[in-house]
């Protein structure tokens, strides 16, 4: 993290959005990796170089968190049922499975 705060100072108000971690933890039924809450309290959501988006993790109301991974879940989840050996990742909520937190320009999906 000291590296990454020398290559990218982090801003003065990171966002989050208005929830609490812990609601966002009861309403997944999971903790997140403190590795990715200490990112998000120095960083916050955004756009890095216009190329990895992190979603808001606290955000509140229709297009909160978890929304938004049930949709990406959803989509993959799709794409798996037809393409087996090409998506191979249990999904959340199952045990171990992936639940994303970031995105890339080309679609890929970091959880």
């Amino acid at each position: 993290m000291d590296a990454l705060r020398l290559l990218s100072p982090p801003p003065e108000r990171p966002y989050l959005g208005g929830g609490t971690w812990e609601g966002l933890f009861a309403e997944l039924g999971t903790r997140l990796p403190d590795e990715y809450v200490r990112l998000m309290d120095l960083y916050g959501a955004g756009s890095w170089s216009e190329y990895l988006r992190f979603l808001t993790p606290l955000r509140t109301g229709e297009r909160r968190f978890a929304t938004h991974v049930e949709t990406v879940l959803g989509a993959y989840r799709s794409h798996r049922d037809r393409f087996p050996e090409s998506y191979r990742l249990t999904a959340w909520p199952e045990p171990g499975g992936l639940l994303p937190f970031a995105n890339s320009i080309d679609a890929d999906h970091l959880g």
